[in-house]
């Protein structure tokens, strides 16, 4: 779905709010884009964690400047 709603691609620094595990970002992986993930459990697997950036915070006071991403996505 982020693949078909968003098309991130190469250029893309893309933020996945309510990331969970990470998995969303992981399968997402081959479009080239800069992937990051916010949540606010700290229970990141361990994959994941290895390689996407994964920030532990809350979506009410977002950890980051304005302007830092070009695509975003909310996980369910």
């Amino acid at each position: 779905m982020l693949r078909s709603m968003l098309a991130p691609g190469p250029a893309d620094i893309v933020i996945d709010l309510g990331c969970g595990s990470g998995r969303t970002l992981l399968w997402n992986e081959a479009s080239g884009a800069a992937m990051a993930g916010l949540d606010v459990s700290p229970f990141f697997a361990a994959e994941a964690l290895a390689r996407i950036d994964l920030v532990l915070g809350d979506l009410r006071r977002l950890p980051f400047g304005d302007g830092v991403f070009t695509r975003a996505s909310r996980s369910t």
